[in-house]
């Protein structure tokens, strides 16, 4: 079990994902000071299974706040800098990540299923994740994430190659929806799209545009 100090001014919360960026070197406050101010407020998380390593990511579980690091009432352990893993569509829109699963859940259970073949988890592992099916939850969509989508074979330029698709990927279909076809943006935020918001929102995020339909 490592100890990481986040502090709360940066607005990080219990349960919240975190993303770890980089270990400072040794454990005394002039080190610490280097990432985390002397005297501001902060957050004390319990995190299992970091071992010491950069670009990961995790979630907050236990913790309690303290102050005046700089008197020696901190945690002890490892001093960690981390940063919210916030999705990358998260400034664009106010689109939350309850909104992209429901929006990706309608195109996996019918809206693009005729040109897609395949929708499959990379990374983070599925077994992570709570809920099923695994592209329901809105939890996966509040970190890095990667899917991979599979064209069904045909005569058109492209097709059958796989294609990918991540928060920045969200973050360019969206920036693409809002300038060619805002009304999508509007029904995935009303909650009042249908299969073909959704299939217009997946090819945009993988694409770039819209190549089929």
């Amino acid at each position: 079990m490592a100890r990481t100090r986040i502090l709360e001014r940066d607005g990080f919360r219990m349960g919240q994902r975190v993303f770890l960026k980089q270990p400072t070197m040794g454990g005394t406050d002039e080190d610490d000071e280097v990432v985390y101010p002397a005297g501001s407020p902060g957050l004390i998380a319990d995190i299992e299974d970091l071992g010491g390593k950069q670009g990961v990511s995790f979630t907050v579980s236990i913790g309690e706040i303290t102050n005046n690091f700089d008197q020696g009432d901190g945690p002890i352990g490892n001093f960690l800098s981390a940063t919210p893993v916030l999705p990358a569509f998260a400034t664009l829109i106010g689109l939350t990540p309850k909104q992209v699963a429901d929006t990706i859940c309608t195109a996996v259970e019918g809206g693009i299923s005729y040109w897609a073949r395949g929708f499959h988890l990379v990374s983070p592992n599925e077994a992570a994740l709570k809920e099923r099916p695994w592209y329901a939850s809105a939890a996966l969509y509040d970190g890095p994430f990667t899917i991979k989508v599979v064209q069904v074979d045909e005569h058109k330029e492209g097709a059958g190659c796989d294609v990918f698709l991540t928060p920045d990927s969200i973050r360019r279909g969206l920036a693409w929806l809002a300038a060619n076809k805002p009304e999508r943006i509007g029904e995935i935020i009303g909650e009042t799209g249908d299969a073909c918001t959704a299939d217009d929102f997946i090819q945009a995020c993988v694409f770039g545009e819209l190549i089929y339909g």
